[in-house]
């Protein structure tokens, strides 16, 4: 089974990606408090499906088949690897493990024999984008009921395209051992530029790395940070006053993201001319102490965590450290590059609910430097829902959403009242994007708009028709 795609937890999160995608978003930043948003529904989609009782002897069981093919030609993909696997605990309990299976020369998959239940569907194909089951266009979870036969289910893949190059250091040597990351660029509503990571590897002895498997589309190229050995990621030079590493560069070699220059991927395609220099630079230390007027007992298993904030969201590398607090409070954080880093305070509670207790931002730039986090230091939204004449703001879900370390952090409000008015509480520093759905049914709002005050006080949302 595909790490993330449990039956405990792969349905939810598959059913928010996409409720996310229908919804439309309103970049801000969280020094804005006063907010109006205006919001629209959409109809509902549903999905057609035939049922065939032609097997009285196998009345109970259903069947599942379906295609494999390209996006561009719809031409069939023949050794496609298709997955079928429990999406809930009674599916698995009644289905079993999952079942994998290769599609025929034609490109067709069938999965006989099926209880009712809910499953995901997943296909992979070298030379293709992975098909994902949290993917709209590409992928859905389906519910079978007993009996039932889901027929023609077509699955489409990308042909995808290959990133290849050399690293090397200021003195035109190979580098080898270091990461290097394809970072995909798309753009959101009202043309924010959004940067994850679609590919990694590690380069070669020769400096060489080739990316493949990756979706067309336009791209950012970077290398830099630790160099990876057997026994894990170590700096060129690295003591307790600091060390030397890597800098994280961008494709053609500078650490600007807006001096970056783009890489075109297209399908079936590969671009070899990647070429770039990546310097050293020394690295710092943070130190620190948490401040709270609580007992001690409530920081007792605390940790502290330090991420790194880059321009459009992107964080280098693992994104971050977390370490443990000491009995007296402080904390350490080493081999730090210079930078803008957000301190995060944290603990877990008896039922493994992670709680922050408190942020701080600092920015590294040629030194060591001493920061504290103050408990219960964080900010807040507040601000009412104003819907048009017909549609009700009560049982809307207000998210505050934002791309953070490599996954979306989201903070949510507990609820719109009948008044329209929410508060998100707890928010680390950082900008964020508002989006809508409700609270109940399968279904996104469109945000026509948002007004923020100046001020981080109380933030009031228009929704319009």
């Amino acid at each position: 089974m595909h790490p993330g795609r449990g039956y405990d937890a792969g349905l939810g999160r598959a059913m928010n990606l996409e409720l996310d995608r229908k919804s439309a978003r309103f970049e801000f930043r969280i020094a804005a408090s006063v907010c109006t948003l205006l919001l629209l529904t959409p109809g509902a989609v549903s999905a057609a499906q035939t049922t065939d009782s032609s097997q009285p002897s196998k009345s109970a069981l259903g069947q599942i088949s379906g295609r494999v093919s390209r996006s561009d030609t719809d031409e069939p993909i023949p050794k496609a690897q298709v997955e079928l696997y429990p999406a809930d605990p009674d599916t698995a309990k009644a289905a079993g493990p999952e079942r994998i299976i290769r599609t025929g020369p034609d490109g067709t998959f069938v999965f006989p024999d099926l209880p009712a239940g809910t499953f995901g569907v997943s296909v992979w194909r070298n030379g293709f984008s992975e098909f994902s089951s949290q993917e709209v266009d590409h992928g859905r979870f389906v519910t079978l009921r007993p009996g039932q036969k889901l027929e023609s289910l077509t699955l489409r893949l990308r042909p995808t395209g290959v990133i290849a190059g050399q690293v090397s250091d200021e003195d035109r040597e190979a580098v080898q051992g270091l990461e290097v990351f394809a970072l995909r660029i798309k753009f959101q509503p009202g043309g924010r530029q959004q940067i994850s990571a679609a590919g990694q590897t590690v380069t070669d002895d020769l400096g060489n790395f080739r990316m493949p498997n990756l979706p067309p589309g336009s791209y950012y190229v970077s290398a830099g940070g630790l160099i990876e050995h057997p026994m894990g990621a170590v700096g060129l030079k690295q003591g307790p006053a600091g060390g030397v590493q890597y800098r994280n560069t961008f494709y053609p070699g500078t650490s600007a993201l807006d001096e970056a220059q783009v890489v075109r991927v297209g399908p079936e395609a590969t671009t070899n001319d990647v070429r770039f220099t990546v310097p050293t630079e020394r690295n710092y230390a943070i130190t620190g102490k948490v401040i709270s007027a609580m007992a001690r007992p409530a920081l007792k298993d605390a940790e502290v965590s330090c991420e790194r904030v880059d321009a459009a969201g992107y964080t280098f590398g693992s994104g971050g450290e977390t370490v443990q607090l000491e009995s007296d409070h402080s904390f350490k954080f080493s081999s730090l590059s210079p930078g803008d880093y957000t301190l995060s305070v944290k603990t877990v509670d008896a039922g493994g609910v992670v709680r922050d207790l408190g942020y701080a931002s600092v920015r590294v730039v040629d030194s060591n430097l001493h920061a504290n986090i103050e408990v219960g230091r964080a900010a807040e939204v507040r601000g009412s829902v104003e819907t048009p004449e017909g549609l009700s703001p009560a049982g809307k879900r207000i998210t505050l959403e934002t791309f953070w370390s490599g996954f979306y952090l989201l903070h949510q409000a507990p609820g719109v009242d009948p008044g329209g008015r929410f508060v998100i509480t707890n928010i680390p520093p950082g900008e964020f994007i508002f989006t809508v759905s409700d609270a109940q049914e399968e279904e996104s709002t469109y945000v026509k708009k948002a007004i923020c005050s100046p001020r981080l006080r109380v933030p009031r949302v228009d929704v319009g028709g």
